[in-house]
């Protein structure tokens, strides 16, 4: 017989991904596979069947526990679970086919996700998380001990430990631009006027938060970049939780980097993430594992770095569809999160962070001085911690005794920083009053951030404040009523306004139950 040999599968991947990505209405009518399509029909059917107000019910989250951070890992759809394990399917039938001819898939999603931030698809390539997003960047500029990077001291911890990586490894020298609170974008925006004013050195890069982890801050980026733009500083822009929380356009905004999670408020299955690259730079930037794709280009270079689990890239045009179809834009969450903010405030003897409600997207952080320095506190063994736990992940309470665990530095049981108040104080809700909301610490004060996805509910953030007052002022405590009323009554004119309970389909209870069961 004659031996028919094709184009080699794995080389053809990278020019037709290159190419898809150049030019994405030259795509192909892609059919996807039979499990793909009717778990993605499922999808649509159920987002669009349920009522805002049953939104809870499609999610795996447990009824008992009221989940109010969103901005920590995010979550997955139930829907958006189908798909994803309905593409791993796909793969397990035919691996060795479908882990050599997947690229146009990619492409695809690289598309939908791209057009959703404002960016070409060519400048565009999926990551893990935006932890690998930022280390890639950064590495791709080959720092030395005469280069500057300029950062603001609300980055991310983890950020701040690449910079000092940097710093240790290769003598890269660190600014710290100090951002005091409360704050505002005009005070921002002053603030980077001003250091490029009277600095001494220009940075080669400046890394800063699209919006702050901890401190839930949406900063004045595109001012920012411009800044930049204009004395020659390379902007690397953190956008981790930026994706699906604020509008992005990264046209309008032009970056020369910019990293954000798919998985934290755009739904999509956890580890995807997009690193955006200007494409005079693109050439620069490898993989941090370099594997099959050195070499052959900027989009080559992340298609294939080593073998990996193709379904969370594969999914997050699902994710984006869910989205479009619960959180339904930016407004009443956004919305939302800027009253339960001032409610939070108002009701605890709190301070606000920004009253700037352009500086806040789907989270809002609030300060608890009072709770920082008043309340009483008593230490526990990690044992008593452990036992009174409520993750899944069970740990016998005697099991790890054997555990040398950090010394405390304090040794009276009464003094504790903030940073362990915050900790406590993020268990005790989640322990006693069945609360998920991350607490932490900024200026030296415990603060609570809250996260508003389409599933909470006004009631929630009340209950909050009710178990807060009581940890922070004592049992018994108690917030004013008129504030709560007050609060309550602006939460419902703002669904009521953003059409929030309407539903977009009429077919009834019957249409959501089998929607829900079809889950």
């Amino acid at each position: 017989m004659v031996l028919p040999v094709p184009q080699p599968q794995r080389q053809g991947a990278v020019p037709r991904l290159t190419q898809l990505a150049r030019e994405p209405k030259s795509y192909p009518a892609l059919v996807l596979p039979n499990n793909v399509q009717d778990a993605t029909d499922e999808l649509v059917k159920a987002a669009a069947a349920v009522p805002a107000a049953r939104y809870r019910d499609l999610f795996q989250l447990r009824p008992d526990v009221s989940f109010l951070n969103q901005g920590s890992f995010g979550t997955i759809p139930i829907a958006v679970r189908k798909v994803k394990d309905a593409w791993m399917d796909a793969v397990e039938q035919e691996p060795v086919d479908a882990l050599t001819e997947f690229d146009p898939y990619i492409a695809a999603a690289q598309r939908d996700i791209s057009e959703f931030v404002g960016a070409d698809p060519q400048d565009v390539v999926f990551v893990s998380c935006a932890t690998t997003g930022t280390n890639t960047a950064l590495q791709s500029l080959h720092l030395g001990p005469k280069d500057t990077i300029l950062v603001i001291s609300l980055a991310y911890p983890a950020v701040l430990n690449n910079l000092q990586y940097l710093r240790d490894r290769y003598g890269v020298r660190i600014e710290v631009l100090n951002v005091p609170l409360p704050t505002s974008r005009h005070a921002i925006i002053d603030a980077f006027a001003e250091w490029f004013r009277t600095a001494t050195v220009t940075p080669k890069v400046a890394v800063l938060d699209h919006i702050t982890s901890a401190t839930a801050l949406v900063l004045p980026v595109n001012e920012i970049v411009a800044m930049c733009r204009e004395r020659g500083v390379l902007s690397l822009i953190d956008g981790a939780h930026a994706v699906g929380q604020v509008p992005i356009n990264l046209r309008d905004m032009d970056p020369d980097f910019y990293i954000t999670n798919c998985h934290k408020w755009l739904f999509a299955p956890r580890g995807c993430a997009i690193l955006y690259v200007r494409r005079e730079l693109q050439a620069t930037v490898t993989t941090l594992a370099i594997s099959h794709g050195y070499k052959t280009g900027f989009q080559g270079e992340f298609l294939w770095p080593g073998t990996y689990d193709i379904s969370h890239y594969l999914s997050a045009p699902a994710g984006l569809a869910f989205w479009k179809l619960t959180t339904r834009g930016f407004d009443r969450c956004h919305r939302l999160a800027v009253r339960s903010g001032q409610f939070l405030t108002t009701a605890l003897r709190g301070r606000p962070l920004t009253d700037d409600a352009e500086m806040l997207g789907f989270m809002a952080a609030v300060h608890l001085p009072h709770l920082t320095t008043e309340t009483p506190v008593v230490r526990i063994t990690p044992a008593e911690y452990r036992g009174a736990g409520r993750s899944p992940f069970v740990l016998e309470p005697a099991l790890p005794e054997s555990i040398e665990f950090p010394p405390t530095p304090a040794t009276d049981a009464t003094v504790v920083g903030p940073a362990a108040r915050a900790v406590a104080l993020h268990d005790t809700l989640r322990r006693k009053y069945a609360i998920e909301c991350w607490c932490n610490v900024a200026d030296n004060t415990v603060l609570v951030r809250i996260s508003v996805q389409c599933f909470n509910r006004p009631e929630e953030y009340v209950a909050l404040a009710r178990a807060v007052a009581e940890i922070q002022d004592g049992d018994g405590a108690a917030i004013d009523e008129a504030v709560v009323a007050a609060y309550l009554r602006d939460a419902r004119s703002i669904e009521e306004e953003t059409g929030w309970n309407s539903s977009s389909s009429t077919d009834g209870a019957d249409a959501v139950t089998k929607a829900l069961a079809a889950l």
